[in-house]
């Protein structure tokens, strides 16, 4: 007959105890509920048996001769081995003093004797639960760690594979364009050869078609590969905006010609003529997506629109608001300008929006499409976030798509606006108006001058309050344009004192502000104030609160 296996043990606990009853009653207490029992008789025996094969708890009377529980504890906790083996002090001693000392030295938890089996085993299994969970959780800690180890390592060789690969590219793609260069070039005066007879000159014309569309495909994969190296670098500089757009137009007319479509560049009434970015890039993204417009588009036209963005219009330019806002004392200030290019193409289906950016993606119509290497847009993309922007993109299958880039651009405060607006006058025998513009900003008051200028009304401006009472008192105006923060004398208090001099002849007065919202509960602005606009303001938008407040009619187009 085979004897039973015996059952593993629950946990191996070392009983200190100088008095032999309570060392069998707690060994059999102990025994019975399934756990090993090593019992000894003093705290030097206690110490050697720990050495000897460290227990999973340790029970340690305190009142014990020649080393009391306290000085056993004390020298436990010295050791790195078994500092954190759980110790419940055995002792009769109830007083507080006692209890603080016990845990000073180092224990975990007190049983006060007498003592009883239901207390002595709950205290027992409380401990060595502590135990393993502080095991579990330090070796969850050590995984991790060893974890977190590899995945840097294995982002290390990623990286570092990925550093190769972007260089080698980019030395293969060096390789390339030199011959590439040379086949486009030979094609190119061969084609138009009057020795070859008209077959040859076909073969030549696709041999110099297959050239440059190698070389495009190898300038994308070298840009990319230079983003994704980080050799990409910004080189900001001031151009003017008007001569890029010339530039482009000049470009994209002739294949609107080709294609007999029509191209068309729509700017708003106002834009900076010399702006601060990264020229070549900005080039390149306009270059990529009209590139991209002109190729599916067979019918209608091709649309370029460039606007300043008000903070309202766009999450870039809200995100970028308050960072515009504290550079707001130096020499220049920081727009969000709109790029977008609208086409009145095929259109791309829902699915394939989220995808047209990835490098070598073309949609089905774009694979029907002759030419285009599935770079174009990736790489605007790129370029447009290292300048601080981004691109997203709307479109309708069947009639068409837009691509909006906004993108960040430092402009000089005393930058004068260019316009394109048709001439706008006053329609004959009005009054002749008076208008004063009050304003701390250069720009501002040159702008609204700008836009008041062919209007045929009088026009004069001032850059404080002070000035503004002033000059409203000597002059009467009929309508003050007035700006609410600046230096020594703001817009409310100027107001304020206008309204109180001048009683009889009151003008019109009108606040700008950049923040509109808090005009709405303003109890001062509401009693002071005939009207306000936000900041930036249109000239459409002008005009017409003059004609609201003076009656002014006008002729020509707005």
């Amino acid at each position: 007959m085979n004897s039973p296996i015996p059952q593993a043990f629950k946990a191996d606990i070392l009983v200190v105890d100088d008095t032999l009853e309570n060392l069998k009653l707690l060994s059999k207490i102990l025994t019975d509920a399934g756990y090993k029992v090593r019992p000894v008789t003093n705290g030097k025996r206690a110490l050697d048996a720990i050495d000897l094969n460290p227990p999973d708890l340790i029970l340690l009377d305190i009142l014990m001769p020649e080393m009391d529980g306290y000085e056993v504890c004390r020298i436990l906790k010295t050791s790195d081995i078994n500092r954190e083996i759980p110790v419940i002090f055995l002792t009769a001693l109830n007083d507080a003093t006692s209890q603080v000392k016990g845990f000073e030295v180092g224990a975990f938890d007190y049983i006060t004797k007498p003592f009883d089996e239901q207390t002595v085993l709950a205290r027992i299994e409380n401990q060595l639960t502590i135990k393993r969970q502080k095991s579990e959780l330090q070796e969850e800690i050590i995984y991790r760690q060893q974890l977190e180890t590899q995945l840097r390592f294995a982002k290390e060789i990623a990286e570092e594979a990925n550093r190769s690969k972007s260089v080698f590219i980019a030395n293969m793609s060096h390789e390339l364009r030199t011959p590439m260069n040379a086949i486009i070039g030979f094609a190119e005066l061969m084609k138009t050869d009057p020795a070859l007879t008209s077959d040859y000159q076909e073969y030549m014309e696709i041999i110099y078609e297959s050239g440059q569309y190698l070389l495009s495909l190898i300038n994308g994969i070298l840009d990319l590969a230079k983003i994704e190296a980080q050799q990409i670098d910004l080189n900001r500089e001031t151009f003017s905006l008007n001569e890029m757009l010339n530039h482009l137009r000049a470009i994209f007319e002739f294949k609107a010609n080709k294609q007999n479509i029509r191209f068309v560049i729509k700017r708003d009434s106002h834009l900076p003529e010399i702006i601060e970015s990264d020229e070549k890039k900005l080039r390149q993204i306009l270059i990529n997506l009209l590139g991209n417009a002109f190729k599916f588009t067979d019918r209608g036209q091709v649309t370029l629109r460039l606007k300043v963005v008000d903070s309202q219009e766009n999450s870039l330019a809200t995100h970028r608001r308050d960072r515009a806002e504290l550079r707001s004392n130096v020499a220049q200030q920081e727009l969000i300008m709109l790029f977008e290019v609208i086409d009145t193409g095929p259109g791309i289906a829902p699915e394939n929006l989220s995808r047209i950016f990835q490098p070598f993606v073309q949609t089905e119509v774009g694979k029907k499409v002759a030419g285009g290497t599935g770079l174009g847009l990736s790489i605007s993309q790129k370029f447009a976030e290292l300048l601080g922007g981004q691109i997203t993109v709307n479109s309708v299958v069947g009639q068409g798509s837009s691509f909006q880039c906004y993108l960040p651009v430092m402009v000089s405060k005393t930058d004068k606006f260019f316009s394109l607006v048709q001439p706008v006058k006053v329609k004959p025998h009005q009054e002749n108006f008076r208008i004063l513009v009050v304003d701390d900003e250069p720009t501002n008051r040159f702008l609204l001058v700008e836009f008041l200028k062919g209007l045929e009304v009088e026009v004069r401006s001032v850059e404080n309050g002070m000035q503004a009472i002033a000059e409203s008192a000597n002059w009467l105006p009929h309508l003050i344009w007035m700006d609410l923060r600046m230096p020594i004398m703001n817009g409310y208090e100027a107001t304020k004192k206008i309204r109180e001099v001048q009683t009889d002849m009151p003008p019109k007065i009108i606040a700008m502000t950049a923040n509109p919202l808090e005009l709405e509960e303003d109890s001062i602005f509401q009693s002071e104030f005939d009207d306000f606009v936000g900041k930036p303001f249109t000239q459409e938008t002008i005009f017409a609160k003059m004609s609201d407040h003076l009656g002014i009619t006008y002729v020509g187009k707005r």
